[in-house]
């Protein structure tokens, strides 16, 4: 495994327990090893009303994988560790919405926390070490003390983001901050048949949510670069008076707030969860245009086990078909090189999911947030077929677009639609 990785499991890929796969980025030189920014972690242990199962993916973004190593040893300490978890009794129907509560609340306040001590012990120091040199440059500004100021600088502006699944005795819970994307797979009356949806909230500054949320911060959406919530991040969190796009926010733009869904009582009708990396979702994207991402990534996973009678090495066997497509339109100028890793974990949620996926052909039904959703009417295909024609008119359209997007920070005419 690259070392671009890091894994903590109980164990290694295997039937109905767990699977990942895990594709590097391409590294800029032979002579500068590659810091880890993606964290994998599965465990699992007995506690007092059943078994206790912990998923996660953890991905960091620029210079992140001090952040996401941190992220990934506090919540599973905060969480995995937490007997006051591992001890609830999720069987009891008459108190399953007090569960749930408690869960909701107690991973919550681990991302928070986790956030905040990420600041105190990783870069409080750094800040000072950062105030000190910039004191020193102010008398003389050399070379050397220009890179160790722009070296220190770096170190402060990673961020990380990240999914987790937590099983505790057949309730499910998924909690996400960022924009990582959980797709959950069930089976449906028809046994040919699987209805999947995202189970996971995005967190990106076009989504209404965030857009409300940002307002009122006092800040414009556009001016938002990167994911809407996260770990770590100083420029966009504490140090955001220093980020002259950001500087007149009222609060703290970017937060680290989860989103947590789930509380789904796992029975017979559940198969799957697929966790995604944010530049997964992305490459699916580039590279498929007729299909939802839910359906293209689905449908290359139900294969691969149709294929092969396993779930084992299913979930790598899809992030490298997804990688040599994605390679094959940049080879061709179609793309710009790939320069993040590309990483999925599997959850499996039936003891018969090989079994049951081999039985027959499926037919994959996609929904975007649950049952209570329409689909987009807006068909994409037509404006990313590769040709000249095609070509002229994205460029225009994007031209376009841009002006409107300056027209809105002259003027402020535009005005998002409510979610309601």
């Amino acid at each position: 495994m690259s070392s671009s990785l890091i894994l903590n499991a109980d164990a290694e890929s295997a039937d109905n327990t767990f699977d990942y796969g895990f594709v590097p980025a391409p590294r800029n030189s032979s002579d500068n090893p590659v810091e880890a920014e993606d964290l994998i972690m599965y465990k699992s242990r007995e506690c007092q009303n059943g078994t206790f199962q912990f998923y996660a993916l953890v991905n960091g973004f620029r210079n992140g994988h001090v952040v996401a190593e941190h992220v990934g040893k506090q919540l599973l300490n905060r969480l995995f560790f937490n007997d006051d978890i591992g001890n609830l009794d999720t069987s009891d129907s008459d108190t399953a919405k007090q569960v749930d509560k408690v869960i909701t609340s107690a991973v919550k306040d681990a991302f928070i926390k986790t956030d905040s001590d990420y600041f105190n012990a990783e870069i409080d120091s750094v800040l000072a070490e950062r105030l000190q040199q910039q004191l020193v440059a102010t008398t003389e500004m050399t070379l050397d003390r220009f890179e160790q100021l722009s070296e220190t600088e770096h170190k402060i502006a990673g961020g990380a983001v990240a999914i987790l699944a937590i099983i505790i005795n057949k309730r499910l819970y998924i909690a996400n901050c960022g924009n990582s994307v959980a797709f959950l797979v069930k089976f449906g009356k028809d046994p040919d048949e699987l209805h999947a949806f995202q189970a996971s909230e995005l967190h990106e500054s076009h989504e209404i949510k965030e857009i409300d949320r940002l307002q009122r911060a006092g800040v414009d959406p556009m001016n938002i670069d990167g994911p809407s919530r996260c770990f770590g991040d100083y420029f966009r969190k504490t140090g955001f008076h220093e980020n002259p796009s950001i500087k007149t926010a009222l609060a703290e733009p970017v937060c680290v707030e989860p989103a947590v869904l789930g509380r789904f009582e796992v029975n017979e009708s559940f198969c799957f969860l697929l966790l995604l990396s944010p530049s997964l979702g992305q490459a699916i994207l580039k590279i498929e245009t007729d299909r939802k991402v839910s359906e293209y990534i689905i449908q290359l996973f139900v294969n691969h086990i149709r294929e092969e009678g396993s779930l084992k090495g299913a979930a790598q066997a899809v992030v490298e078909s997804i990688y040599q497509e994605l390679q094959a339109k940049i080879e061709h100028g179609h793309l710009r090189p790939l320069e993040t890793s590309l990483s999925l974990v599997v959850v499996p949620l039936n003891d018969d999911i090989v079994d049951l996926l081999r039985a027959s052909e499926k037919s994959i039904h996609a929904q975007s947030h649950g049952d209570n959703t329409v689909d987009s009417y807006v068909d994409f295909s037509e404006y990313f077929i590769d040709t000249p024609e095609m070509q002229d008119k994205r460029n225009d359209i994007e031209a376009k677009i841009a002006s409107i997007k300056q027209l809105y920070k002259e003027n402020r005419k535009l005005r998002p639609i409510s979610e309601d």
